[in-house]
């Protein structure tokens, strides 16, 4: 009788688990909120008196977020990290099951940490007025042109292009490596490029009816260089 019961009891959790697996993006999504919620809680509760004291760590995926977290709270951060990453990812498959894409991906990295109001707080480009962005501009600009310059170009397959905005609308193309510093450079341009959208939002750009036709030719290597060419400019 015991045996039997041990049976049924197995049967039913694996069934459970089963129909929790299958469950739809809506039900992930909810739970993902709540995780998300749950962490942000966590991160909130340390005072801030010492930004440096704090870690930015991303959530990478279709959706990438960011935490300040310090270390008196990081292996309950880290406990509570995990799990969403595993909601995020019932999240996912169940949009595929659907028939859900996200067809627009766009990271919004920070800038900055600081304190406010006691809080530790990350800063970004929504948070600037057109003063700030005008004086950041120039600046990432610059890191991003210089980025690969001790990187020699031998190899064009090894390279990509990113399409860094343009105030005026349009774009301005710059080489990515694929697997070097990859990570740390889309988050540049990345960055970049909500300045410029901010901007625009502050100038009241309009980029809606605006064609760009130049086209963008592969990568090569000139000189040990990555270069690109536009072409019907």
């Amino acid at each position: 009788m015991k045996k039997n019961f041990f049976l049924l009891f197995v049967t039913l959790f694996l069934l459970s688990c089963e129909s929790d697996k299958d469950n739809s993006y809506e039900y992930w999504s909810r739970l993902v909120s709540a995780k998300h919620s749950e962490i942000t809680a966590l991160t909130l509760s340390v005072p801030c008196q010492d930004i440096e004291e704090f870690e930015i760590i991303p959530l990478q995926g279709m959706f990438t977020d960011y935490f300040l977290v310090h270390p008196s709270i990081k292996t309950a951060f880290d406990k509570l990290f995990a799990e969403l990453e595993e909601l995020r990812s019932e999240m996912y498959e169940a949009a595929s099951r659907e028939g859900i894409y996200f067809d627009f991906i766009m990271h919004n990295p920070p800038l900055h940490k600081a304190c406010k109001d006691g809080k530790a707080k990350l800063i970004f480009a929504q948070d600037l007025s057109l003063e700030e962005i005008n004086e950041e501009l120039p600046v990432r600009y610059e890191e991003i042109k210089n980025f690969y310059n001790d990187i020699i170009c031998t190899d064009p397959d090894d390279w990509t292009v990113f399409r860094l905005h343009l105030a005026e609308c349009c774009f301005e193309p710059v080489p990515l490596h694929k697997t070097i510093h990859m990570q740390e450079a889309l988050e540049k341009m990345e960055l970049y490029n909500r300045l410029i959208e901010r901007k625009r939002h502050f100038e009241n750009t309009s980029c809606y009816q605006t064609r760009c036709e130049a086209k963008v030719k592969p990568v090569t290597c000139v000189n040990g260089k990555p270069a690109i060419e536009m072409v019907g400019q």
